[in-house]
C-alpha cells in the first residue's frame, strides 16, 4: 500500500514536546497539542522502534492532532497501548475541518461502559464493545472508512479481521485529521502510547489487508459523550 502520510515517530528525540514537531511525510502540517498534562517522545516502552508518542493523564485531558491530505475514503493505522486500566480512556478522533466524524476508544468504563480494559467505537450516541484490551501490550489499529456511506469499521490486529460497520457522527465530505485525546477521571497517573501512525486514501480491499470478518462477543449500547 502507498500510504498518503506516515509518522513513525524516530526522527525526534527521547523528551521531544510533540507540540509543533514535523517529521514523517507528507503530512498537511506539524502536531499540533491542546490541554493540561504531558504530550512527549519517549524511549521506552517499544511499540515499532526506538521513540514513540506518549500522553500522560494526571486529572488533566492532553491531545495532540495532526492533519493530512483531505480523503473521502481510506485506512488509518496507528499502534497504541497503555500501562494502567484505571477510569479514564485515550479517544482517538477522526476529524473533517476540526470537526469529529467518528471514535475509537481505550476505555476503562466511563465512555462505553463495558467495564475497564475494553476497546470501543463510536459515533458520537451509541457505543460498541470491541473486546478486552491488556496493559502493557501492543496493539495494532486499522480503521477502513468511507464518506459515501459515512460509515466506519475497526480492526485491532492489523487488518487481518474486522468489526461491523457503524455511522459516522454526522454526514462528512472528507477526512483530513486524527486527534490523540485522553479522557481524564481521577487522579491516577495513566501513561498512553501511539506510534507509527498512517494513512491511506484506499480501502480495505488493498491485498494488505484480508477481507473483512465480524469480531465476535460485540456490544452495543447508546450513551452521549464529548471529545
Amino acid at each position: 500500500m502507498a500510504w498518503i502520510a506516515q509518522d513513525d515517530g524516530e526522527s525526534y528525540a527521547n523528551g521531544n514536546s510533540i507540540s509543533g514537531l514535523n517529521g514523517g511525510s507528507n503530512w498537511g502540517g506539524a502536531w499540533s497539542v491542546a490541554g493540561a498534562g504531558t504530550k512527549d517522545i519517549v524511549n521506552t516502552p517499544t511499540l515499532q522502534g526506538g521513540l514513540c508518542f506518549r500522553l500522560v493523564k494526571t486529572n488533566t485531558e492532553p491531545e495532540a492532532l495532526r492533519a493530512f491530505t483531505a480523503v473521502t475514503s481510506g485506512i488509518v493505522s496507528f499502534m497504541c497501548r497503555t500501562d494502567n486500566n484505571t477510569t479514564d480512556a485515550m479517544g482517538f478522533g477522526f476529524v473533517e475541518t476540526a470537526t469529529v466524524r467518528f471514535y475509537f476508544f481505550i476505555d476503562n468504563n466511563i465512555i462505553g461502559t463495558f467495564g475497564d480494559s475494553h476497546f470501543c467505537m463510536s459515533n458520537g450516541a451509541s457505543f460498541t464493545d470491541l473486546g478486552v484490551f491488556a496493559v502493557n501490550t501492543n496493539y495494532t489499529i486499522v480503521i477502513d472508512f468511507d464518506n459515501a456511506t459515512d460509515q466506519f469499521r475497526v480492526s485491532l490486529n492489523g487488518g487481518s479481521s474486522f468489526s461491523g460497520y457503524s455511522a459516522y457522527v454526522a454526514a462528512a465530505t472528507n477526512i483530513d485529521s486524527i486527534r490523540f485525546r485522553v479522557i481524564a477521571e481521577g487522579a491516577s497517573t495513566v501513561n498512553y502510547y501511539f506510534d507509527d501512525i498512517k494513512a491511506g486514501a484506499v480501502l480495505t480491499t488493498a491485498a494488505t489487508v484480508t477481507q473483512p470478518q465480524s469480531i465476535s462477543g460485540g456490544a452495543t449500547i447508546g450513551g452521549s459523550m464529548n471529545l
